[in-house]
């Protein structure tokens, strides 16, 4: 699923590519132009298409109405999809209550803005416990959303939802602490990338980083268990977080207009 949703997979329908994993399933389906996640007992959650892109003229492409070409490989399964100038290399693994999905697009034509695999998913809401999704940093950490929020909306009422301000629960609830609070408009101090931030930075990106200044002002406290990847006399100004069954959470700090 897009949006950081973690899906776990299992057993397949026999001729179709599948993986598997803790009695749940996805599969190919739809003439292997969709991808179908069930759960225990073969009760259908989602459905969605392989892959979209999004070209710089705003217009979409499904590359599930190309071409469609799919083997498996033991926990692997590979998907190739060509069409027109626009081609993709879908890989998924199965692992332990999760899986993993590499994309790799190429273009002999349109200039591609973005991708998205797997496309746009229909859903059955029931089956939601809850999405974890990435906002605006104006408003917060990350929005959780419960299965109430994707069921059908009065049409009186849907535009009349308002935000409200929760306080810190919020980010406790995601990260198990509270942030270090300090001045919005802080002093900026020199940043440090760190041994862990070098094995995952790329090494232009460290090298623009490291001795670089920053408003530190939200850093995640003691409380959090957090890696920090950039560093300073404040705080973390880069950092991740465990989330999840493998995922993580990055944690970023203020980033003033005159370095984006």
């Amino acid at each position: 699923m897009p949006l950081m949703l973690t899906l776990v997979v299992g057993a397949s329908l026999v001729g179709q590519p599948g993986l598997t994993s803790d009695g749940y399933t996805l599969r190919l389906a739809g003439d292997q132009r969709q991808l179908v996640v069930e759960g225990p007992g073969g009760v259908e959650i989602g459905r969605a298409s392989i892959c979209e892109l999004g070209l710089a003229d705003g217009s979409r492409v499904d590359m599930s109405q190309g071409r469609v070409r799919a083997s498996q490989d033991g926990p692997t399964m590979s998907l190739e999809l060509i069409r027109g100038d626009l081609s993709a290399v879908v890989l998924i693994t199965a692992g332990d209550g999760q899986f993993d999905i590499d994309l790799a697009v190429a273009t002999s034509g349109p200039t591609v803005l973005w991708a998205q695999c797997p496309g746009p998913l229909r859903f059955d809401e029931a089956a939601v416990e809850r999405m974890i999704t990435p906002t605006n940093g104006n408003f917060g950490v990350g929005l959780e959303l419960l299965p109430g929020f994707f069921s059908d909306q009065a049409a009186v009422d849907a535009r009349a939802w308002t935000g409200e301000l929760a306080g810190g629960d919020g980010y406790r609830r995601l990260l198990g602490g509270d942030p270090v609070m300090r001045p919005d408009q802080d002093v900026p101090v020199p940043l440090t990338v760190t041994p862990e931030g070098a094995q995952i930075l790329t090494p232009g990106a460290a090298e623009a980083l490291d001795g670089a200044s920053a408003i530190v002002n939200r850093p995640p406290s003691d409380e959090v268990p957090a890696t920090a990847l950039i560093a300073s006399e404040h705080g973390a100004w880069l950092s991740l977080a465990p989330m999840g069954d493998g995922g993580v959470l990055w944690i970023g700090g203020a980033v003033q207009e005159d370095q984006r």
